[in-house]
């Protein structure tokens, strides 16, 4: 009998707490492999997943943001205002993405609202970030809402660094924070554009020889690459009807050119 009575406190102690091991060892392993699972690509294109990374608070650069100095954002968890808007300065949690002013994808990785990006700088930014939001940093918290809040910035931040790395995507959503973003109607706008991208095309089409076609690719790359330089001065000075102009041709060229690499696959 005292075997037993021994034997039924211990399982009533313990069961609890295997329950909740268990429970909390299953939800780090689901953020472990979901978090950065689908969000973005190396150079390389291979998936990217930050290091382990912890670092001491309070929480250094590029968690305070220089760009975002003279506003002050209001944890939801501890309701203290903190200079940074992603991690509270105080209690150091994620801040939610609806508790604060939204932020454009430049002033999320602190870096300036220009075409011409120094891309060092960006993964830097990038990477600091990132390591504050890494699966092994909150694997463990037992709050649901916690978990979500830290997969939607982490979401966030990699689709800031996927747009702002790629002069395509970045030169499109520029246009779009200044009210000018491209619409299936806005090639239109420039016949003459259109028309070339038609004769290259045409071009193309009618080209079975594999060496007449690199060198057409050579060419257009040369002539996407001064389109980017006409691109930057736009942006520059804020010319932002001849910015439209010059994205639609540098997205056009490079649809020639995977044009050119798929007739070249096929030969």
């Amino acid at each position: 009998f005292f075997f037993f009575f021994f034997f039924y406190t211990l399982m009533s102690v313990m069961f609890p707490l295997l329950q909740r091991t268990k429970r909390i060892f299953t939800c780090s392993i689901s953020r472990n492999l979901s978090i950065f699972s689908a969000t973005t690509t190396t150079r390389r294109g291979s998936p990217l997943v930050a290091l382990p990374h912890r670092f001491p608070a309070p929480f250094p650069s590029p968690c305070r943001l220089s760009s975002t100095a003279a506003r002050s954002f209001t944890c939801w968890k501890c309701k203290s205002d903190s200079a940074s808007p992603l991690l509270c300065d105080r209690c150091g949690i994620v801040m939610k993405q609806q508790h604060r002013q939204p932020l454009s994808f430049f002033e999320l990785l602190d870096i300036p609202e220009t075409f011409d990006v120094d891309k060092d700088m960006v993964e830097d930014r990038f990477y600091g970030i990132v390591k504050h939001l890494h699966p092994d940093k909150h694997g463990m918290e037992e709050d649901i809402d916690i978990q979500q809040t830290v997969a939607d910035m982490a979401s966030l931040v990699n689709n800031a660094f996927d747009t702002i790395r790629d002069p395509l995507k970045r030169a499109e959503y520029l246009l779009e924070l200044h009210g000018e973003g491209l619409t299936e109607e806005s090639r239109m706008e420039f016949p003459s554009v259109i028309m070339d991208i038609m004769e290259l095309n045409e071009k193309v089409d009618m080209c079975s020889d594999e060496e007449k076609l690199e060198e057409y690719e050579e060419s257009i790359q040369d002539r996407r690459d001064g389109v980017l330089k006409h691109l930057s001065a736009a942006f520059a000075t804020s010319n932002f009807s001849q910015a439209k102009e010059h994205t639609i041709m540098y997205k056009y060229l490079g649809r020639v050119i995977d044009q050119i690499h798929n007739k070249l696959d096929s030969l």
